[in-house]
């Protein structure tokens, strides 16, 4: 995955952040999903492109979500930092419409 942050910042400038997406969907699956891993590995983005890829890693933990998940999204979210909590927890709830098919909250 260093060779993978290395490569997206030599994107095109409106590519990067679709870029550090991409790779933390393809990380998420890479570690099974295990948030302390995700938010390891996001961290090559040089913390520019953090969000973004705790995105992407969110977006996979979200987009399987089944019986055997239970809690996985809300317990990555809670292993992150303030900030970075907020955000998660903030997509979440967006991403939950996409899920159930209404808005519980704001982004």
């Amino acid at each position: 995955f260093q060779y993978v942050s290395n490569t997206c910042q030599l994107a095109p400038d409106d590519m990067v952040a679709v870029c550090f997406t991409s790779m933390g969907r393809d990380l998420a699956g890479y570690v099974l999903r295990d948030p302390q891993k995700i938010a390891e590995i996001c961290q090559l983005s040089q913390n520019k492109y953090f969000k973004d890829c705790l995105r992407g890693a969110l977006n996979v933990i979200i987009d399987f979500w089944g019986e055997n998940i239970k809690d996985q999204p809300q317990t990555f979210c809670s292993k992150l930092q303030a900030d970075d909590k907020d955000y998660c927890y903030n997509w979440f709830a967006h991403r939950l419409k996409d899920i159930f098919g209404q808005n519980f909250g704001p982004l």
